[in-house]
């Protein structure tokens, strides 16, 4: 990222906005006027570089080598090149590259001599960038009895004083704590009086650019403005404690240098422990394609709490550093009850094969994999789409028809191009290995709110594979942990086994798990998408390395979740590539992998291979991934592949049928219908407990599942020669006059329901008689494609 080369346009000042007359006052006398430079006096460090920046070129003297175009500081007096040339009323800005903290001095110190011809009433703005590009400026004005005597200016930059000083513009992100030491670029500009319209060519010489004073180094903590939010809350909502630390030093990421943690007394007499984390907010524009992502506010540490009982709570948190400690005295708060509060998503105790809440009810899952708002192999796999990236403006259109249509889990990646926290300095808030992307962290925080709003569960995947593979999907090349982009690691494998790496992932996994484990939209943390695609090969997840890191990380999450989410891991392809040393796993609760196949019938024995792998593992299997193969499929087939999994995969008995990746065709092509159709089939029922499954294939290709549950009898049966034809064209049969056979139920009088699959209706009712000899035979209407019945007794 070329910070030095940012150029200003007239247009952008033209955006900036002023503060008020009044704001300027309070602190114009602090910053203009005749300040002695007593030589000595202070500590200082000059700032004067040897070349400024003009308008994005170097001017004065003209560059004669590459080197030349990295403007460095220098110590010592002026130079010739502390000349500007100066033109009115478009005149050009000045800036210079800025390296190293300003953290430790107290205020910016700057001398200009002004011709004595300078337009009087005028301004000069001081401004910098901070390493987001976010513009800071100090507007300060040309006295108009000035007699050419210099312009002196000294500008706080740490202390309450700096925010009064220093404007935003094109943000409301004011100075703060940690703006000192973020500053990449420091510059001049020069306006004309207001109304002016004159022309004005002469030359301004800085004299002095210096940073002075040593700023007060923190012993202690003090914790300023706390807040507890909502006013009235219920059983499950999130309590939010939020404050300002007026001094601290060091990362807001690392916990030796400011650690938060909340004690919450409960009704029942109980204490419970959650972690703080750093915040910066914004506000959300949602206009154009993606919005736009506002800086607002200053900084601030957080805790989130979600209370499980009702009654009167009382909260307590204390701030650490390396030497001090803060209490905060005992925040009291009311939960009122609510009987709709289910808990958070577990294995079912009853039957592991399926999820529960924490009181009991059955978690009838139903998902999309909305990993991220854009896939470049959808753009590869079908030219034609109208889809384009559109940020999180994406969820805010799709949850809401998620909800209308039954769909309540979704899967979400912390991927490198999307919500990742750490990664390399490609966008705002990249800072690297340890620093947690604000952006990205508030969008997640937006995308939970609409998931909560909404009804959808979040399947969370922390890491995608390609950050650390070397031979598919790419990314170690742009991987903050490598070593030639800054980081400590010379290899992609050493992520695994490295124990500063290790120590890295506990540090992140501390943040996300602060931030968004209070969620009780929080369906599952999976630590990697794909383990078999990560290393150099994919031999590499087999080896011990990748076995004990699972353990060591699946077991991380689980002690420092307070809420007990679910922890999970994925496999890439299919069912046959789980390895059973991390499959078996305490720590890991149930199993994600793909269905990639080369048609849809090889799709349909993954599904069902998958469905069997409860019962070798007990712990539920869930299919996150499938739609033809990686690179997908024709747009007939596909269709065909949702359709057959979502029905499939409730009769296979799975946690959560299929989750189709090619979400931008339900979107474009309007499939929700296939998923309102299983969600009414699929309400009120629960096939938990010791039912019995029959699965036949009939000479006229009729594939047929009877489900045997608790009280009903659930049929569904479609034809083989449609759903698995490779040919996307061959409409299905009607068939009629169909009548089929259903073993085990017992003597007496059944009611019978005629679904219509694609519609998700019933479309006939009847009743049959059932004896102790023989299978029951069930004629149906006429249908295409699929059918299915709820055999219920009178």
């Amino acid at each position: 990222m070329a910070f030095a080369s940012w150029r200003l346009s007239g247009e952008s000042f033209r955006l900036m906005a002023a503060r008020s007359t009044i704001r300027h006052g309070l602190w114009l006398a602090a910053v203009l006027g005749a300040v002695a430079w007593a030589a000595g006096a202070e500590t200082e460090r000059s700032l004067l570089p040897a070349a400024w920046i003009r308008d994005g070129v170097f001017a004065p003297p003209a560059p004669t080598s590459p080197e030349q175009f990295l403007p460095s500081q220098l110590t010592g007096p002026a130079s010739a090149g502390n000349d500007l040339a100066v033109e009115l009323p478009e005149g050009p800005a000045y800036s210079f590259e800025v390296k190293g903290s300003w953290r430790e001095w107290l205020r910016l110190e700057v001398e200009l001599a002004l011709p004595a011809d300078y337009p009087r009433g005028g301004e000069v703005w001081v401004f910098t960038k901070d390493w987001d590009l976010l513009w800071r400026q100090v507007r300060c004005a040309v006295p108009a009895d000035g007699g050419g005597e210099p312009l002196r200016l000294a500008i706080p930059i740490t202390g309450p004083e700096a925010a009064l000083a220093w404007d935003t513009a094109g943000h409301e992100r004011p100075w703060h704590t940690l703006t000192a030491e973020q500053i990449v670029e420091l510059g001049l500009k020069f306006s004309p009086p207001k109304g002016w319209s004159g022309a004005y060519k002469g030359t301004v010489q800085v004299r002095r650019l210096a940073l002075v004073g040593q700023a007060r180094v923190a012993s202690s903590l003090a914790v300023r403005d706390f807040a507890l939010s909502p006013c009235e809350l219920k059983v499950g909502e999130a309590v939010e404690a939020s404050f300002e630390l007026a001094d601290f030093l060091g990362s807001p990421f690392d916990r030796q240098d400011v650690a938060v943690e909340a004690e919450i007394l409960t009704p029942g007499g109980t204490t419970e422990r959650v972690k703080g984390f750093y915040a910066e907010d914004f506000l959300f524009r949602p206009a154009g394609e993606r919005g736009e992502l506002v800086p607002f506010g200053r900084p601030r540490f957080k805790v989130r709490y979600m209370p499980r009982s009702a009654g009167r709570h009382a909260m307590t948190v204390t701030v650490r550093n390396r030497e001090a400690r803060a209490v905060t005295g005992s925040a009291p708060f009311e939960v009122a009850a609510d009987p709709g509060f289910k808990g958070v998503v577990r294995v079912d105790p009853r039957d592991r094969r399926y999820l529960s809440f924490a009181n009991g009810e059955l978690f009838a899952g139903l998902g999309i994999n909305a990993r991220s708002p854009y896939d470049t192999r959808h753009e590869a796999m079908a030219p034609q789409t109208r889809w384009r990236d559109r940020g999180l403006n994406f969820y805010r259109e799709a949850f809401p028809r998620y909800r209308a249509a039954g769909v309540n889990v979704a899967e979400v990646w912390m991927s490198s191009w999307w919500l990742a926290l750490e990664w390399v300095a490609d966008a705002p808030g990249n800072h690297g290995v340890g620093h947690m992307n604000p952006y990205r962290a508030w969008q997640l925080d937006e995308l939970m709110r609409l998931a909560e709003a909404n009804g959808v569960y979040i399947l969370l995947v922390l890491n995608n594979h390609g950050k650390f593979s070397t031979f598919c999907d790419q990314e170690w090349a742009r991987n903050p942990y490598n070593a030639a982009n800054g980081g400590f690691l010379n290899d992609n494998e050493a992520y695994f086994t490295d124990p500063r790496a290790r120590a890295a992932f506990k540090r992140t996994a501390d943040y996300i798990v602060a931030r968004w484990g209070h969620s009780p939209n929080l369906l599952a943390w999976k630590l990697f998408s794909e383990i078999n695609l990560t290393g150099r090969s994919s031999a590499f997840y087999q080896t011990p390395a990748m076995i004990e890191w699972h353990r060591e990380m699946a077991a991380y999450l689980h002690e420092h979740d307070p809420y007990g989410h679910l922890v999970t891991t994925h496999w890439s392809s299919n069912f046959y590539v789980i390895n059973p040393p991390i499959a078996a796993l305490d720590g890991i609760d149930l199993l994600t992998t793909d269905a990639y196949g080369g048609n849809t019938a090889q799709i349909a024995d993954f599904i069902e291979g998958t469905a069997r792998c409860p019962a070798r593992y007990s712990k539920p299997a869930v299919i996150t991934e499938f739609g033809g193969s990686p690179m997908g499929d024709s747009l007939g087939n596909l269709r065909k592949q949702l359709h057959l999994a979502n029905w499939q995969g409730v009769f296979s008995q799975m946690a959560i049928p299929p989750m189709f990746w090619w979400f931008a065709i339900v979107e474009e092509q309007e499939l929700y219908g296939e998923y309102k159709a299983v969600r009414a089939f699929m309400d009120g029922e629960d096939a938990r407990g010791g039912q019995s499954v029959e699965r036949a294939v009939r000479e006229d290709g009729l594939a047929i599942t009877v489900l045997h549950g608790r009280g009903r009898t659930l049929v569904w049966g479609y034809d083989r020669e449609y759903f698995l034809a490779d040919a996307e064209t061959v409409p299905p049969r009607e068939l009629a006059g169909v009548e089929i056979a259903v073993n085990g139920l017992r003597p007496g009088r059944y009611r019978v329901e005629h679904w219509n699959c694609a519609s998700g209706t019933v479309v006939g009712r009847g009743e049959v008689s059932a004896d102790s000899v023989g299978p029951t035979r069930i004629g149906l209407p006429t249908f295409r494609g699929d059918f299915a019945l709820k055999i219920t007794p009178l």
